[in-house]
């Protein structure tokens, strides 16, 4: 169990640091946007196709800290454009943007690094265990997924 521990722990480490000084993708400012509006509002109009949770989970610093999403007045609201509305979120009020997107991305990182974990965990202490682990932590489905405030299942 000590071996899955450290390459989760590597793994997530690896993959906040990998993006500390890279811009926004282009679809992580809808999974962030979209999380913010579960946690805070229970609205789930916003990118529903990508999964409740991670949205989630991915949002709860912005929740945590308090980040105010726009008005509900707006079109990009009532159209359900979470893109326009994302955009309105991160760099039309004044918000850190770059802290909540850096903050976002270690979720996920967090979020990957306990999926290996419980993957190895159903293994026991046996060699399957930490093969599991090991193919998880390095995959590079895993690696690349983990690193943005983004989540898709391993695709081994």
């Amino acid at each position: 169990m000590t071996l899955a521990v450290l390459l989760a722990l590597a793994h997530a480490v690896l993959a906040v640091t990998a993006t500390v000084d890279k811009s926004m993708t282009s679809d992580e400012i809808a999974h962030l946007t979209a999380g913010q509006s579960y946690n805070q509002r229970g609205d789930y109009r916003l990118q529903p196709e990508n999964g409740n949770l991670p949205q989630r989970w991915a949002a709860l610093p912005a929740t945590l800290m308090g980040a105010p999403l726009p008005p509900t007045t707006t079109e990009h609201w009532r159209g359900a454009d979470v893109w326009n509305y994302g955009h309105t979120f991160f760099y039309e009020q004044g918000l850190p943007a770059g802290t909540l997107l850096f903050l976002g991305r270690a979720m996920i990182a967090l979020f990957s690094a306990a999926t290996g974990l419980l993957i190895s965990s159903g293994r026991g202490r046996s060699s399957t265990g930490r093969a599991a682990s090991s193919r998880c932590c390095c995959s590079r489905s895993v690696r690349r997924s983990s690193r943005t405030a983004r989540w898709r299942p391993p695709t081994w």
